[in-house]
Parts: C-alpha cells; structure tokens; sequence
C-alpha cells in the first residue's frame, strides 16, 4: 500500500471536499481487499472511512469532506485487509487543515492617515499565508487610480509600489476574493478596505514686514514668518525669499535658506511704495506654498525729513501769525483804554445824559431887562498822566507794534527806528 494524496505541502481548508489517494495489490485475494481510512492530528483524531470493501488492485480515490479544525500535523492513515486477514497500514505526510478566515493584522497608510507622503508605499500584513495569484492583481483596488502599481509579496504582507499620489487627495484601498494560501482557499474576513489622504503642500504666513509700513534705502528690515508641514520637519523645510515692485521679481536672498523663520534684509535702492516680500517654502515631497507681505514702502533717504520739515514748517508759520495778531490786537486795546475820556466827563464814569426841553409855555408877563450875565467857561477835563515809559520795549510810530528797544527796525511793517 502506497498513498500519492494529500502530500505533505497540501493545506486543504476545513469544510472543503478533497481526494484520499492511495495504490494497494495483493498476490494472493487481490478482489477481496477492505480498505480503512482514518486520521490523526493534533486536533483530534477521527474516522474517514471504511470499511471499503469494493477496494481493487492499483490506484484507488475516496473523496473526503474535510473536518473543520486548525492543525499543521494531520495525517491519513490507509489500512488494508486481504482475504486472508493479511493486515497492511500506510500513513500519509503530515499536511495541514486550515478553518480559520484570514484577516488583515496592519497596513499603511493606517486608515483615515492624513499627510501621507506622496511615494509612501502602500503594505498590507495578513494573519496567515495567502494566495498571491488566484485573486491577484485584480482583487486590489486602489481608488482614484495611480499610475505604475507594482506587486510582491514577503512572507504574509503584501507590498504595492506606485508613481506620486495626488496631493491632498483622499485614497481607497479595496481588496475583493482576496483568500488565504489554502486549497480552496478561505475568503478573507473582517475589514478590507482603509483610506488615507495624501499630503499637500505646506503652511506658510509672513508676519512681518507688514502692510503699510515705511522704510528708507539702506535701513534693516526684519522679515518674519511662520511655517509648517504635516510629513516634513520645519528644519528641514525649504525657503526662498524674493520681493516684488513695480511688476519685478529680484531676490532677497542668493540662494535657498533651510530651517529658518526670519532674515535680516538692508532695503534695496529702490523709490516704490507697492514693495512686497515672497516666501516659498517646499517639503520633502516637493510642494510648495507661496506666500505674500502686503505691500510696503521704500523711499530714498531723507524723504521723509523732508515731508516731515514741510508739516512744521506751516505749523511754526501758523503759530507766528497767530502771535503777530494777538500782539497787535493787544496793543491796539491797550491804546485805547488809555485814551482820555470825552469832554466833560469824569475819568473812569460815563457822561451825564442830556436834560430834556421844558413842555411849559413862555410866561406873558414881560420882564425888565436882566443885568447881563458874564459866561465862566467850564473847568477843563483832568488829563491821564502818562505811564512811565518800559526800559524794554517801544512803540513803532508807523504801525503801533511794540517791539524791544534794542531793535533797529520794526519786524511788522519795517519801519527804522
């Protein structure tokens, strides 16, 4: 007695119907042989079949409904009894039953990742050995589609190299009729689908120098910004700082700066005020993000002395008109209080209102004629005794402006003293 099947690299899936074969002959009762199969294993052990008694010399098949257990170390024993009760057993290699679905254990991108490099490789690790070409390429499905997928396996995982993801762009890996390395094979169980998002580009922003600001030609300017990346160091992030006026692009810097947030740039020659910083910063998947200042100014040196002059010029104008006027108007008052009162009046009280006429008739009787009468001409009014005259000051005889008595000519209306 030989057997020819199952062998020992046959893994046959519990449940599943598979051929028991074996060769026996014998000289002497070779119609009259009974066949029993029964198995061993680590699982447990149990009969197949038997007693066979339609056995024939040479190959014979029996078709076996395999139990559902786990074990690596089954065995199918085949003995065989002759007409003369001539007993001969023959036990198969060791082969395995496998009943249990596989699963996947872990894959990248985990599911719902997000910044995923745009070449990362795409892996899947399985529970146990699985069919690499029943279900394969066809089961796996990558969706939106990319370009250039190349399969391998290495033991239990599988690997799926391709060309660059899209940037920012969500990702559906599927897999369909994947089954293990069993014959048939057990349909995967569980999950089998994960998504991820690829990654985009980077986050940048320029904190200074700001919009509006004003600068001369040569002065420092202090440009800071912010950045970041979701699969990139900032150490490792690239920048480019450039500047912009008048519709031309000229560089801050010579070449390109690595790590850095800020950078201490000497304003360049330039008379414009619509200046603006442009910061590019790229990771190591090669996005960039550009980003710009809001406008500035760079004037030449001195122009804003000069602007600035001009204000306090008209204000310093303003301001001495304003003094010249209240000089005058102060001068002018002062002359006038000091102006004598009208005739007849007393210093410092206002004049006597007039009398009014008598409404009586004249008398009718006639009078003898009255001694004339001599006039006394009224007293005359008190004269305001001049000030004494400043020791500092003195009155210009053409305009009235009191200017210092050192002065020369009259600083109002010209006049030389």
């Amino acid at each position: 007695v030989a057997t020819t099947a199952p062998t020992g690299a046959d893994c046959w899936s519990g449940g599943s119907t598979h051929d028991i074969v074996w060769t026996m002959g014998d000289a002497e009762t070779p119609n009259s042989l009974t066949v029993y199969l029964n198995y061993s294993s680590s699982a447990g052990n149990g009969v197949v079949a038997g007693p066979i008694t339609n056995g024939i010399v040479g190959t014979n098949t029996f078709s076996w409904t395999v139990p559902s257990i786990d074990a690596t170390n089954v065995r199918v024993d085949v003995t065989v009894i002759d007409g003369d009760g001539g007993r001969f057993s023959v036990q198969t290699p060791a082969f395995k039953i496998d009943s249990t679905a596989p699963t996947m254990v872990s894959h990248t991108p985990s599911d719902a990742a997000t910044g995923v490099p745009l070449t990362q490789d795409i892996t899947i690790q399985f529970s146990e050995p699985m069919d690499q070409t029943s279900w394969m390429p066809g089961g796996f499905s990558l969706s939106p589609t990319v370009a250039g997928l190349v399969f391998s396996w290495t033991g239990n995982t599988l690997r799926a190299t391709h060309a660059a993801f899209t940037p920012s762009t969500l990702y559906t890996v599927t897999l369909t009729g994947a089954r293990d390395g069993c014959s048939p094979g057990t349909l995967l169980t569980g999950s089998s689908s994960f998504m991820f998002t690829s990654a985009g580009p980077p986050i940048a922003a320029i904190s200074a120098p700001t919009a509006g600001a004003t600068f001369q030609q040569g002065q420092g300017i202090t440009i800071t910004w912010t950045m970041s990346d979701v699969e990139t160091a900032t150490s490792s992030l690239v920048v480019y700082l450039n500047y912009t006026y008048g519709g031309v692009t000229k560089p801050v810097t010579p070449g390109r700066l690595q790590g850095i947030t800020r950078f201490d740039w000497t304003a360049p020659s330039i008379d414009a005020a619509d200046v603006k910083i442009v910061l590019t910063v790229i990771d190591g998947d090669g996005l960039m993000k550009t980003v710009e200042s809001g406008a500035f100014t760079i004037r030449p040196a001195g122009a804003d002395f000069v602007v600035v002059g001009g204000i306090l010029a008209v204000i310093l104008i303003a301001v001495i008109g304003a003094l010249l006027y209240f000089l005058v108007f102060a001068k002018r008052r002062r002359r006038q209080e000091e102006a004598p009162p009208p005739s007849g009046g007393v210093p410092g009280m206002p004049p006597a209102p007039p009398m009014a006429p008598s409404m009586a008739p004249p008398p009718m009787v006639p009078r003898a004629p009255a001694a004339p009468m001599t006039r006394v001409p009224p007293p005359p009014p008190p004269q305001m005794a001049p000030g004494p005259p400043s020791a500092t000051t003195k009155e210009c005889p053409s305009c009235g402006t009191i200017t210092d008595v050192k002065d020369t000519e009259c600083f109002m209306c010209g006049h030389k003293f």
